[in-house]
């Protein structure tokens, strides 16, 4: 099961300290600023392509990574190369998405070059300037040559930001490289413009037939994902008394309403801000980072108590779903789940195979092979020599993310089923963060 498309070094955690740094600190160097963007790509690893093509943190052309605005300080020098910005699943950030990055991908920018961004890489892999591609596009090429997020700010300069901004994330999520899809595209976004529709809230899919259509792209950003909605919280990383503290009966409530916010229900409201995946509420010492956020389910680090997953409606309310073998059979699905006393999480490796057998894999155990069955809302799991044995029920259904509760010696026991591996050693940190 992977992600469609395309979900915020080796993990965020471990790399904080590089955030925004140049790894060559010699100072007799002009620093510059290089910014790495479709929305601006935060914790994306920044290299040189002096010598190679490929960007990997363990390599000598590793000149940093980005900072949440998509910003690098390097030494001047470094623009004598082309530059590569690696776009890391489920590490990286991009301010145009809600949570960390559901895919990797790799940007290219020649020689010279500030900005690291579709658009350049176009230029770099197909071997073209500027202004071929601007024709291509059917834009000016100051639009696309540059920063197109920040001549939003400037009124004149707004609309045809708004364009360029679009044709970015577009060639972005669809990976459009070729002459003939860029001037589809192209022809498409001018249309668009001539009719006057408001370029940042469409989104361009493709159709059954491959053809370039409009869609209303909805929570585009984090403030517009909350606002007007109530959530509920419930963490994964501590055990809450039912008596006292946010989290009573292991649920904690926010309603978002026009900028402020409401916990459990009281008569308080608290300002909030929501920028990129990052939700503050001062008033409450609230910090909220968003890693996953889809129509029925969100992932959010919490500066209250570590992991939460956020929900619409309360789980522990919520009637228990019928999960169809097709989101089983022949896929691998990643259980994350606590140890005993909700101590480090584990990563459990489910290899669903047609004729309902399986194989189970903890974290970089050997295999054991297994059987499953998945009938009315429950879906149960053994190994062959009978010393594990799984119940699992599905509370929402989600193509990357699937809370589920196990029942462990009676008692009830939350984790997640997670699309892929990579995002599901993501969360296990974020799990795991200041655990030992």
């Amino acid at each position: 099961m992977k992600f469609k498309r395309v979900i915020f070094p080796a993990s965020i955690l471990s790399t904080v300290t590089l955030m925004g740094c140049n790894l060559d600190t010699n100072d007799s160097y002009s620093q510059t600023e290089i910014t790495a963007m479709s929305g601006y790509l935060g914790s994306a690893l920044i290299c040189s392509a002096e010598k190679a093509q490929s960007c990997n943190e363990d390599r000598s052309n590793v000149l940093g990574t980005t900072n949440s605005n998509g910003k690098l300080n390097t030494n001047e020098t470094s623009l004598q190369h082309p530059l590569i910005a690696r776009v890391q699943e489920g590490i990286s950030f991009d301010s145009d998405k809600i949570g960390v990055a559901r895919k990797s991908y790799t940007l290219f920018a020649p020689a010279g070059s500030t900005v690291i961004t579709p658009f350049t890489t176009i230029m770099y892999t197909k071997k073209i300037d500027i202004e071929t591609l601007a024709g291509w596009l059917d834009m000016e090429v100051k639009f696309i040559s540059g920063d197109y997020i920040a001549l939003k700010s400037n009124e004149d300069d707004n609309y045809k930001a708004q364009q360029a901004h679009l044709l970015a994330r577009t060639i972005s999520d669809l990976d459009i490289h070729n002459e003939t899809d860029l001037r589809k595209l192209g022809d498409l976004v001018t249309g668009l413009v001539n009719d006057g529709d408001k370029l940042d809230e469409v989104k361009i899919t493709r159709d059954i037939e491959n053809n370039f259509i409009k869609e209303k792209a909805n929570h585009n950003s984090l403030a517009a994902y909350v606002d007007g909605n109530k959530f509920t919280y419930r963490s994964l990383n501590e055990s809450h008394l039912t008596d006292e503290g946010d989290y009573k009966n292991g649920e904690l409530t926010i309603e978002y309403i026009d900028n402020e916010l409401n916990v459990n229900g009281s008569r308080n409201l608290y300002s909030y801000t929501a920028s990129g995946s990052v939700i503050k509420a001062p008033g409450v010492a609230y910090i909220d980072t968003y890693y996953y956020a889809s129509d029925n389910v969100a992932l959010v680090s919490t500066s209250r108590a570590g992991l939460d997953l956020v929900t619409h409606a309360s789980l522990s309310k919520t009637k228990n779903i019928s999960l169809t073998n097709i989101k089983l059979e022949g896929n691998s699905w990643f259980y994350i789940s606590p140890t005993e006393s909700l101590a480090l999480a584990d990563i459990t490796k489910f290899s669903f195979k047609n004729n309902k057998t399986l194989t189970i894999k903890i974290n970089d155990d050997s295999e054991f092979e297994g059987i499953w069955k998945a009938e009315a809302d429950q879906l149960t799991i053994n190994s062959d020599d009978n010393r594990m044995s799984y119940k699992f029920e599905f509370k929402i259904d989600d193509d990357n993310v699937l809370p589920v509760i196990n029942t462990v010696d009676g008692e009830n026991q939350y984790g997640l089923f997670i699309g892929t591996l990579e995002f599901a050693e993501q969360i296990k940190k974020l799990w795991n963060k200041d655990k030992h």
